[in-house]
């Protein structure tokens, strides 16, 4: 079983595929382990996780297979900025590749709530009780992040490196990455007049002119009702906005 995210921009498709592939046949030659992708980091993300490796596994066909040390979740900059410059750390853009039965094993040992429930479904499949049963076990998870809930525990992981770019299309700063072709050019939707500027993601939903002078590495995104504007490298923060609009009682300006 694969897992991988749908909201991810891939620079290299038909390396991905046969990255894909061939983890599958990794995991069908190790099937007692769970198997994980990485990227090699290119600048110190902080919104990413990393995976730091220790000793190598083994060798499969052209790819170097990695035993894990450790999982980091979004360090802070300058931790960032160390695993960029270090040999040892991987993105972990988290796409997995087990084993049905190695993976219900690791629930049955880590989450044995979860895996009960998952028991149960299994037993009312194809039942008149299907409906009934799968509504009533899914009422008592829990949300659990898979990393938290078994990968930080189990001990049979193992990693393989991989020489594609992705991008986690999970802020405006991704988005400019992605749509830039030349370094330092402003990626403009709308009507935006810019002066001696560069770098920037200026997105306009309005009919009024967005003006911007002297302005670098910047997002400022405006529709009818709200306006964002923050540098690139906290683009991540967007969240705590969200956050902070909702506690505020402004959900309407989300």
């Amino acid at each position: 079983m694969l897992t991988v995210h749908a909201d991810h921009y891939i620079d290299n498709e038909e390396l991905y595929v046969k990255t894909l592939q061939a983890a599958g046949r990794l995991i069908t030659a190790y099937p007692e382990r769970g198997g994980l992708i990485g990227t090699q980091p290119t600048y110190p993300e902080t919104g990413y996780g990393y995976i730091k490796i220790n000793s190598q596994f083994t060798s499969f066909e052209n790819y170097k297979i990695f035993n894990i040390e450790s999982f980091i979740e979004k360090p802070d900059k300058d931790a960032a900025r160390r695993y960029v410059s270090q040999w040892g750390y991987l993105w972990n853009p988290g796409y997995f590749i087990w084993r049905v039965d190695t993976l219900l094993a690791q629930y049955k040992k880590y989450l044995p709530d979860m895996y009960r429930s998952f028991a149960a479904i299994n037993r009312a499949l194809e039942t008149k009780q299907q409906t009934k049963i799968i509504a009533r076990e899914f009422e008592k998870f829990q949300p659990r992040a898979i990393e938290y809930g078994i990968l930080e525990k189990a001990d049979t992981l193992i990693v393989m490196p991989a020489a594609f770019g992705f991008t986690d299309i999970g802020n405006w700063r991704t988005v400019k990455n992605v749509l830039t072709k030349t370094a330092g050019e402003n990626i403009i939707k709308g009507k935006s007049l810019v002066v001696d500027s560069s770098n920037n993601l200026i997105y306009n939903f309005t009919e009024r002119v967005v003006s911007a002078a002297g302005l670098h590495d910047m997002i400022v995104v405006v529709t009818e009702d709200a306006m964002l504007v923050c540098h690139q490298d906290n683009a991540h923060a967007v969240k705590d906005i969200v956050k902070k609009l909702d506690e505020a009682g402004l959900e309407k300006y989300l």
